[in-house]
């Protein structure tokens, strides 16, 4: 099976490749790519019939036709393939403060400062996943938000609710 991981940053790409490395979600290319911004076309030639593509962005930008264009075009140009989207409400910081019942603040996962050093602290993170374990990390927490309305159009690509990771 081909999967392939389209998310916003390298934060989520660091995510990502740790979920995949504890068997939390199925193996698959992670790459950095903003769905909303960015158009999928020129990279459709490389899928596989039968791919599955996911898009994980954050919300608090609004709304893109781009987004829309980019799951017709992979649905339209590779056969039998799906597209699941991971909306992060309103961003990655705050889907992982929602997932980590033992914090109140994302800061946490990685003892940072400041809000400001997370990211590159996230991304250099060498036990990410252990940190994540300590502050209690439930993935099925992650990317359950109601989406705000202006997303509604992607409603049906949207990874269910009562289904928890793509295992």
């Amino acid at each position: 099976m081909d999967v392939r991981y389209f998310v916003e940053g390298q934060c989520e790409e660091k995510l990502f490749n740790e979920l995949k490395r504890h068997g939390l979600i199925l193996p698959g290319k992670v790459t950095v790519f903003n769905a909303l911004q960015s158009r999928i076309a020129s990279r459709v030639t490389t899928f596989k019939s039968g791919s599955i593509i996911v898009f994980a962005f954050d919300t608090d930008k609004g709304f893109s036709d781009v987004l829309m264009n980019n799951i017709k075009t992979v649905l339209t140009h590779v056969s039998s393939s799906k597209v699941i989207c991971f909306p992060q409400v309103e961003n990655l910081e705050d889907e992982l403060t929602k997932a980590c019942s033992k914090i109140t603040g994302v800061r946490e996962i990685t003892r940072s400062k400041s809000i400001k050093d997370f990211k590159s602290d996230f991304i250099s993170c060498n036990n990410l996943y252990e940190r994540l374990l300590d502050c209690r990390f439930d993935l099925s927490r992650m990317w359950i938000s109601e989406l705000p309305s202006a997303f509604k159009a992607i409603k049906q690509f949207v990874l269910p609710k009562s289904i928890k990771t793509l295992r």
